[in-house]
């Protein structure tokens, strides 16, 4: 088997035009062999191309985090345990709530929460305690906590008013009346 280097690669033609190799008066074409360094230029220039880019690339537009594949996947945020007690004049009897909540927006937006929950968590409990103890019994018994979610939402809605919240959600939940 012949090697690479064996193989015949003949590039330019070559016209001889000595009268003694004139055998039917036409001139005969010879051809050349290529010099072995001067074989791979071209494969060489092609590749140090591609290799190493024909100058700058084109960066694009900085985007947005929202507009970043993963920007939109939904996360879990922690909102705390929550231990209210709601007091009852009429009955002189007060009513334990305590529950631990969660929130899920999208990523882009879970940053900017757990900044501001961080900085004013205060400030989001104070508002949230406010509005539970306004809860009567019937607002505690909902199956779906419809009241205990307005009053998340509306307390993240002070802190972030364009939080995109998905879904409010509880890891437990339970109240005492005494």
């Amino acid at each position: 088997m012949a090697s690479f280097h064996d193989l015949n690669l003949y590039v330019f033609p070559k016209v001889s035009c000595d009268p003694q190799a004139n055998s039917m008066g036409s001139l005969p074409i010879e051809t050349t062999r290529c010099v072995p360094g001067y074989r791979y230029a071209p494969l060489l220039v092609m590749l140090a191309l591609v290799t190493t880019g024909c100058g700058t690339p084109y960066a694009g537009p900085e985007k947005d985090a929202k507009d970043k594949p993963d920007a939109l996947v939904p996360v879990e945020i922690d909102l705390g345990k929550f231990d209210c007690t709601i007091p009852n004049s009429k009955t002189n009897s007060t009513i334990l709530v305590d529950f631990h909540a969660f929130v899920k927006l999208p990523r882009y937006k879970s940053y900017e929460l757990e900044e501001v929950l961080e900085t004013h968590a205060h400030r989001f409990r104070h508002h949230l305690t406010l509005q539970i103890r306004k809860f009567d019994r019937t607002a505690l018994n909902e199956p779906n906590l419809m009241k205990l979610r307005d009053a998340l939402r509306n307390s993240l809605d002070e802190l972030l008013p364009d939080n995109k919240v998905d879904m409010i959600g509880f890891y437990s939940y339970q109240f005492l009346e005494e």
